[in-house]
């Protein structure tokens, strides 16, 4: 059964993957400019919200893109806090029957249910996964923009933890509606 997503005026970032990214993953990086700035948004990183809108998940990813990898290139540093979200929501309560979930699976059936583990931390991701065979797969993701190279550090570490060690993931194509990867596990 696949979950319908909510027009886009409605979706939001649920606060565990506030919790998870910039209180867990990113704690030793969160100064107190980074905080300042992010509590100016409307992110108070001492007592988060249930949710927050989409946009506020973009421009908190942003300012802390920004602040915390000064120079470094958006694709990098965004890939970087994808992979450490994916690490850090593990170690959430929430996290560690997903995690459970995927190494019992397994990677490939993993993807499979991969709009069901986003949607763990949010009510608007949606995937769509193509098996091409011999451990390779095309997924659709319903994200663009910077945002996509968090999907795919989340993709890279998430399949790595779920037990394939050696998985690469590339980008394939993105446009205004969302982004395509390439997974072989």
């Amino acid at each position: 059964m696949s979950q319908t997503t909510p027009p886009r005026a409605e979706w939001v970032t649920f606060g565990s993957a506030f919790e998870a990214m910039f209180v867990k993953a990113l704690s030793a990086q969160m100064t107190p400019v980074v905080k300042a700035e992010l509590k100016a948004l409307g992110v108070n990183l001492d007592k988060i919200d249930a949710a927050y809108p989409y946009e506020t998940w973009l421009k908190s990813l942003a300012i802390t893109a920004r602040l915390i990898f000064p120079g470094q290139p958006l694709d990098k540093s965004y890939t970087f806090m994808g992979q450490r979200l994916v690490e850090s929501f593990f170690e959430t309560f929430l996290g560690r029957p997903v995690l459970a979930i995927m190494r019992l699976v397994g990677p490939e059936r993993g993807l499979q249910r991969m709009t069901k583990n986003f949607r763990t931390s949010n009510n608007y991701s949606t995937t769509e996964v193509t098996d091409r065979g011999n451990g390779q797969f095309e997924m659709w993701v319903n994200e663009a923009g910077d945002s996509r190279f968090i999907t795919l550090g989340l993709l890279r570490r998430g399949m790595q933890l779920a037990g394939s060690e050696k998985v690469v993931v590339e980008v394939i194509s993105t446009d205004d509606q969302g982004t395509r990867f390439s997974i072989k596990l």
